[in-house]
């Protein structure tokens, strides 16, 4: 596996945590309780914390994995 695929789901991993626990946090009570609306708002927030990491990559910019990177040449 090439380093900048490591970088690129390294950094989904941490978005997609932060956003998981985030998300069932912030509903207030415990999985456990969960309804399928409350499972519904989860599994929103977690694609939404693919985003950043589709920024990052298409961001010319980005000298760690960004498309101009050198590791994409």
């Amino acid at each position: 596996m090439k380093q900048s695929t490591k970088q690129i789901l390294t950094t989904y991993g941490i978005a997609f945590a932060t956003v998981f626990l985030n998300a069932i946090v912030m509903l207030g009570k415990s999985p456990f309780d969960f309804t399928s609306s409350d499972w519904h708002k989860v599994a929103n927030g977690v694609w939404v914390s693919l985003l950043p990491v589709i920024y990052r990559y298409l961001d010319k910019q980005d000298s760690a994995f960004g498309l101009k990177s050198p590791t994409h040449r």
